[in-house]
């Protein structure tokens, strides 16, 4: 909790190139690098992981709109893991 409260409500350097207003998903970049950075996941690379997270929620955007999707499951991240 500690870490993650210190993120500023402002695009990172590191960011300003793809994203230049604050959102979510700069937000959630910057939580990924810097949980990797401690040691608490290990995934060096947040666009991958964002990817991938996309990819998934676009998937399951098409099964609800078809009624198809029936219950949340829970996925391994191919691009990154936890630490312990």
């Amino acid at each position: 909790e500690n870490l993650l409260r210190q993120i500023p409500m402002a695009v990172p350097p590191v960011d300003l190139h793809r994203e230049p207003m604050f959102t979510c998903r700069v937000w959630v970049r910057e939580a990924i690098r810097r949980m990797n950075h401690q040691g608490f996941i290990n995934c060096s690379n947040a666009d991958e992981l964002m990817s991938e997270m996309e990819t998934r929620g676009k998937s399951a955007v098409e099964a609800i709109k078809g009624g198809r999707y029936t219950t949340a499951t829970l996925s391994r991240a191919r691009s990154c893991r936890f630490a312990y």
